[in-house]
């Protein structure tokens, strides 16, 4: 499987979560306002912007860049639970500054990750109590 598969089944799992309905949202989501580029980048036409695994992360804390990258491991990984500090220099997010405006776009920016990092642990908690059911019909049937 090579990496524009690996982006595709990616933009399908977020929709199939409902985190985005369309890789044009996913492209808006991530800051690309030009749908053609962000398509460009997700089918391999174009090299990947720098910051472009950063922006991915920080939309779905849980993506495994090594699984984007090269195909090993996991599509997503184990993400820790928000922890929200109020500090003398401001509000952060594990530990990453978080700068409060007033623009309701950006405010809805923050839930919708918010939303999708929710979407990806409720999934994952669904998948370990369906390999526990299996555990325990396997034990029954000894």
């Amino acid at each position: 499987m090579n990496k524009v598969d690996r982006y595709k089944i990616l933009v399908r799992h977020l929709k199939d979560l409902g985190v985005v309905q369309s890789q044009k949202e996913l492209g808006r989501l991530l800051g690309y306002s030009n749908e053609s580029y962000f398509s460009q980048i997700i089918n391999g036409q174009v090299d990947e912007p720098k910051d472009f695994m950063e922006k991915l992360k920080k939309l779905v804390p849980d993506i495994n860049p090594d699984w984007i990258q090269t195909g090993e491991g996991e599509m997503t990984g184990t993400t820790p639970p928000l922890v929200h500090q109020h500090t003398q220099n401001g509000d952060n997010i594990n530990g990453t500054h978080v700068e409060v405006k007033s623009d309701s776009g950006k405010l809805l920016d923050v839930i919708l990750q918010q939303s999708a990092q929710l979407t990806v642990s409720q999934q994952q908690l669904s998948k370990s109590q369906e390999q526990i059911d299996r555990l325990i019909s396997i034990i029954e049937k000894k």
